[in-house]
């Protein structure tokens, strides 16, 4: 039973992530995380990873990449397979974004003298 609320805590995570619901990915994403099977958990970080990058917190997004590619690792994937590919690119985002995050903080805070 706690294992089909994971699966579908994580369809729903994806479908509100494919309507911009990001807040509500990342919800749908971290119980999934709690409930679902091992062999998911790859997904369910990856899917919670673009929310929060998506909600302007990439510093976190990374974290969710690591944990992804731990699960990944974990499953004794192939070095090869497309979908650490896909974490290379997310993690790239993320921190192009972080990189941006951090820059706009430093304009708004005028340095004081």
């Amino acid at each position: 039973r706690e294992e089909l609320l994971g699966t579908v805590s994580g369809n729903i995570s994806q479908i509100y992530l494919n309507l911009g619901f990001y807040g509500s990915a990342e919800e749908a994403a971290t119980k999934a995380i709690k409930y679902c099977a091992t062999t998911d958990t790859f997904k369910q970080y990856f899917r919670r990873a673009k929310a929060r990058k998506n909600l302007h917190r990439a510093e976190e997004a990374i974290g969710d990449i690591l944990e992804a590619e731990v699960a990944l690792k974990a499953l004794h994937v192939s070095a090869n397979d497309v979908r650490f590919e896909e974490l290379r690119k997310e993690q790239a985002s993320c921190e192009a974004a972080l990189r941006q995050q951090m820059e706009l903080q430093s304009q708004a805070s005028p340095i004081s003298p």
